[in-house]
């Protein structure tokens, strides 16, 4: 198989993707809100459910890019054979030749269902972070008054030393360094990616009583989320797959956020009502 046929194939796993995912609808990002609550103070973008801009052009502009890739050295030239792309791109096709009798060209309806079949693997349209566990935690025994009141301050510092200024959302972003082309304007993704980094460090370092694991997990597990859906989206250049994935479950993760923070409200509230 040359080189030309394997880049092709590359390009028609990102176009197909970003088509796919398009269908689906994927909402526009216009404003942010700051999520209030008694005890947790945190920006978190928002999302409304109206269309805008033209996804499904730029998305699948970007496999025809003229952007020169770099390696993980910051050395220009092919593309390391280790993102997702490249994974779905071997994947579409060894299912090609899987089927595609002695060699021939498959009808267009085979092709779809080749796309469809690579399609419904999670991995090319879902994205999620690391998933922690009570083990990863700082657990102490003790849930007096006293204990979940410093539990309580504890987690209020973590959200006010790592706030920042929040002036486009992340999608906003990314939908601009697509529209201009210009891989430098994702380097405003990188304070979103180092608060949400930095808030999960703090969640694994801070004492969490016995009672509260279930609601220190689910806010842990949110912030890992929406971190590897930052990172995905850093990279559409490079991995276009992997950004089309992280695009994909973002609005859903941002709920995930909000009802993990809304959680943790609510434990507060119950445990410090007296």
């Amino acid at each position: 198989m040359t080189r030309r046929v394997y880049s092709v194939l590359i390009i028609c796993a990102a176009t197909v993707a970003s088509l796919w995912t398009y269908e689906k609808g994927l909402p526009s990002v216009n404003d942010t809100i700051v999520v209030q609550n008694p005890d947790i103070v945190s920006a978190i973008p928002y999302q409304n459910t109206s269309s805008g801009g033209d996804w499904k052009k730029l998305l699948s502009n970007v496999a025809s890019s003229p952007v020169t890739p770099q390696n993980s050295n910051g050395q220009t030239g092919q593309p390391e054979d280790n993102t997702l792309t490249s994974q779905m791109a071997k994947d579409l096709l060894s299912r090609y030749l899987a089927i595609a009798p002695q060699g021939d060209s498959l009808t267009g309806d085979q092709l779809m269902q080749v796309a469809s079949d690579t399609l419904a693997t999670p991995d090319y349209t879902t994205s999620q972070g690391t998933v922690y566990v009570a083990s990863n935690l700082n657990i102490i025994p003790r849930t007096d008054t006293d204990t979940i009141k410093k539990y309580r301050d504890q987690s209020l510092e973590i959200f006010q030393k790592r706030a920042i200024r929040v002036t486009e959302d992340p999608v906003q972003i990314l939908a601009k360094a697509l529209s201009a082309n210009n891989p430098n304007e994702l380097d405003k993704l990188n304070p979103f990616i180092i608060r949400a980094k930095g808030i999960i460090n703090d969640l694994l370092a801070i004492p969490v009583p016995s009672d509260a694991i279930d609601v220190h997990l689910e806010l842990l597990n949110a912030y890992s989320d929406i971190t590897t859906d930052f990172e995905g989206m850093h990279v559409v250049f490079t991995d276009p797959a992997l950004s089309v994935a992280a695009i994909n479950t973002y609005s859903q993760h941002v709920n995930n956020l909000q009802k993990a923070l809304d959680d943790m409200a609510a434990y507060f509230k119950q445990r410090l009502a007296n």
